[in-house]
């Protein structure tokens, strides 16, 4: 099974004041590694955190202990990704605070 990793959850769970951060940190010990994600997830990341004025630098820590990995060609797998899409579009993945 493979973990792709979106922007939210790496934001919460990197960023101790989100509402969502418990949520994050429970959801992170389950995935399995190495969890894949994209550049421009990277980017909005790093881009969330300053703005929260929250270090940036243990995001850089998972990749460099291969925990997240840059590693999902969207354009190789989009079959796939459009699959999973749908099968899951119903899903609340939100926690309930």
């Amino acid at each position: 099974m493979i973990t792709i990793c979106d922007t939210g959850p790496l934001v919460a769970y990197l960023n101790p004041n989100d509402p969502y951060h418990s949520w994050a940190v429970a959801l992170m010990k389950q995935a399995r590694s190495p969890m894949l994600t994209t550049e421009p997830v990277l980017t909005e990341v790093a881009y969330f955190l300053r703005a929260d004025r929250v270090d940036v630098d243990p995001l850089f820590q998972l990749l460099e202990r291969d925990a997240l990995r840059l590693d999902l060609q969207v354009a190789e797998h989009w079959p796939r990704l459009r699959t999973l899409m749908s099968r899951f579009s119903c899903r609340n993945t939100t926690p309930r605070v």
